[in-house]
C-alpha cells in the first residue's frame, strides 16, 4: 500500500492523515519549511551545555522522527527561524514523553506559516537515539504533506 492510498483510506488530511500513517505503518517523518523532492545529508547539531555552544552531532545525515508532531514542529518553529528572530526553540524525548519547547515570539510566527512533512520509508533509515532516525544517503520522500 502507497503513502498516498494509505492517507485516501485513512480519509484524513495533515495533521490526522500523518497520525494515521504513524499508526498503520512503518514510516518517519521530516519537518521543513519547504518540499524537497530529494533530501541529501546534513550536519545536525546539539547545544552543549557545559560549552554553551551547538557541536555536530554525529555524521551529516537526513534526521526524521517517528513521531509526526516532532516533523510538524521542526517544520512550522524550526531552529533556522530562531536564528533568524535571535530566539530559541528546542524538543527532547525522554521516558516515552515528548516536549516542545519555543519562546513566545516564534510560537506567533509560526501561526501564518506553512511547512511540509515528509513522509518515508522506515527501511531506508536507522534508528539513530531516542525518537530520532537516520539515513546516510540521500532519500526521496514517499509522500508530503
Amino acid at each position: 500500500m502507497t503513502t498516498r492510498q494509505a492517507i485516501k483510506q485513512g480519509r484524513q488530511r495533515g495533521r490526522g492523515a500523518l497520525v494515521w500513517l504513524a499508526e498503520h505503518g512503518d514510516y518517519v517523518f521530516h519537518g521543513s519549511e519547504e518540499k524537497i523532492a530529494r533530501l541529501e545529508p546534513r550536519q545536525a547539531f546539539n547545544f552543549d551545555h557545559k560549552l554553551q555552544k551547538s557541536v555536530n552531532d554525529g555524521k551529516p545525515a537526513v534526521c526524521a522522527s517517528f513521531e509526526p508532531d516532532t516533523a510538524i514542529f521542526m517544520a512550522v518553529v524550526n531552529p533556522s527561524a530562531a536564528k533568524m528572530y535571535n530566539e530559541h526553540c528546542s524538543f527532547s524525548y525522554r521516558n516515552g514523553h515528548f516536549t516542545y519547547r519555543s519562546s513566545k515570539k516564534l510560537l506567533q510566527k509560526a501561526k501564518k506559516k506553512t511547512g511540509y512533512v515528509h513522509v518515508f520509508s522506515k527501511k531506508r533509515f536507522t534508528l539513530y537515539r531516542g525518537m530520532e532516525w537516520r539515513s546516510y544517503k540521500a532519500v526521496k520522500p514517499l509522500s508530503v504533506v
